[in-house]
């Protein structure tokens, strides 16, 4: 949703860090989406220093960092689907 508060991508990065556990691999797509909300928070706090507290669509920082987290989120959903149906092939 536009305009959506960053602190909702918080609890993502809970779960990445408790998936790590079981799929080490997992750390880099965690090391991603920390990055992503970091940044996110830094521009979000810099530009608030400047009394802006609407980004312009097309923010040449914040549309980057979106798209690195959609496809993020893209690849978790592909990501799920493949253990889904993996495990269904091994069930049946």
């Amino acid at each position: 949703m536009t305009k959506m508060h960053e602190r909702y991508l918080l609890p993502a990065i809970i779960f990445l860090t408790i998936s790590v556990l079981w799929k080490k691999w997992m750390a880099i797509p965690l090391a991603v989406l920390s990055i992503c909300v970091t940044a996110n928070h830094w521009y979000l706090y810099y530009m608030s220093w400047q009394d802006v507290y609407w980004l312009d669509n097309y923010d040449p920082v914040a549309v980057p960092v979106a798209l690195l987290t959609v496809l993020l989120v893209l690849f978790s959903a592909g990501y799920i689907v493949k253990q889904i149906t993996q495990a269904k092939k091994v069930k049946g």
